[in-house]
Order: C-alpha cells, then structure tokens, then sequence
C-alpha cells in the first residue's frame, strides 16, 4: 500500500498544510496562535511549507522553531555515505572502517543511491531549504548544535545568511 509515486521532500509539505488545515478547523477549538517545531529533516519541511504558503499569499504558522534543520537531502546524502551510523546517532556517527570503506566506494554508493531513488522515491537533488527560506517573513527560532554531524557550520550560515529580515534569532 505504500505510494511509491511520492518522493522524499517533494510533497510532505501536503501534510503539515493537513494537519495545520485540521488545527484550525477543530470545532470549539480557536488557537490564537500556531507554532510550527520541526527537528531534522521535520524543520526542512515545515520551513519549506511555510514558504510555500508565504509566496501564495497565505497563512500557515504564526512562528517557527527549526532545530536542526537539513540544508538539503544532497548533503545529508554525502554525510551518510562518510558514516551510514549518521542516520542512528547524529552527534557521533561510529560505522566500522570497513562499512565507511564500502560506502566510500563509487559503485557501492551509486548502487544505493539508485536502489533508493528507484525503489522509495527519493530524490536527493530536488529540495535545498536555502531556497525557501528566504521567502519566509515570521519569526524563526534556529537551533544548530556545534556537535551534530549531519549540518555543518558552514550550511547552517548558508541557511542563516539567505534568510531575509530581523525575524531570526
């Protein structure tokens, strides 16, 4: 039952805009705010569906925390394949030398990029948060911890750089 026509980071942002769209709907319910709080690859969209909105006129949360937020699946893709333990433990990865070995090979990781593209419908390429992010005007919360290995510095200052005006802290 599994739609494989979706793609990873393509349409997600469809169901936030659901559950936002059911938030605000519930009946005796009247939320004088929404705030979105995503973590990982939840904050790239959440980001991305809050610029979505935004560049159509519309509403969506009234602030939002981003923690940890994914500069894109390209570079999430590259740090995995220089530690498949990234997925399960962010902060300090740990794959044996000799999996990092087989994952460094090129056959082997464009044999499971492949797989994974072909076979889940993800596809790396397709979504950088950097052009969303500059076409969000609420405020934004930004967490980046020094010590996780899945965004580097310098693509958290990309994110923070490309964002427009004073609602950022």
């Amino acid at each position: 039952g599994i739609d494989t026509n979706t793609k990873m980071a393509v349409t997600e942002e469809k169901d936030v805009f659901a559950a936002v769209q059911y938030l605000e709907d519930k009946p005796g319910k009247n939320y004088e705010e929404i705030i979105g709080h995503g973590v990982c690859f939840g904050a790239l969209i959440f980001a991305k569906a809050q610029a979505i909105k935004e560049l159509n006129g519309e509403k969506l949360f009234n602030k939002l925390i981003c923690d940890g937020m994914w500069h894109s699946l390209d570079k999430f893709k590259e740090k995995i394949i220089g530690d498949p333990q990234l997925i399960a433990n962010p902060q300090h990865g740990g794959a044996s030398t000799p999996i990092k070995w087989l994952f460094a090979q090129g056959w082997f990781n464009s044999t499971i990029q492949t797989i994974i593209e072909k076979g889940l419908g993800i596809h790396f390429s397709e979504v950088h948060i950097v052009e969303y992010v500059k076409e969000i005007s609420i405020p934004m919360l930004l967490f980046y911890g020094k010590n996780d290995l899945t965004i580097y510095r310098d693509e958290f200052e990309e994110i923070w750089d490309t964002m427009q005006g004073e609602n950022k802290i």
